[in-house]
């Protein structure tokens, strides 16, 4: 069941979450694996940057994470759909920030 090999990736990040008894939708859902998959990349992504990592991919991830408004996509659209919780996406920012610690905030413009 592959949302159980996710769930447990995620849940050594912010360990306060059972993302098994969280999910909304059934944990076997393909949709619902893919949603943890997602994170969980971008949270790879994040917290061990390879020197590929090109600015706008950067800027993207630091979207993906600290927007804080739901846009379809990103951390909080995703938890939104995913979880009861509401403070899931703040505990993984939190982790985030502490496993990047010297992260600074990135300036976004607007597109126009």
């Amino acid at each position: 069941m592959a949302s159980n090999y996710v769930s447990r990736r995620l849940a050594k990040i912010t360990p306060e979450v059972d993302y098994e008894m969280e999910i909304t939708s059934s944990p076997d859902c393909p949709e619902t694996a893919l949603w943890l998959a997602v994170i969980e990349r971008a949270i790879c992504d994040y917290s061990l940057p390879t020197q590929g990592l090109t600015a706008f991919f950067q800027v993207d991830l630091h979207r993906f994470f600290f927007e804080d408004k739901p846009r379809p996509y990103n951390l909080v659209y995703i938890c939104n759909m995913l979880f009861e919780r509401d403070d899931v996406v703040s505990l993984i920012r939190k982790r985030l920030r502490k496993v990047n610690p010297e992260e600074k905030p990135i300036r976004m413009h607007r597109r126009p």
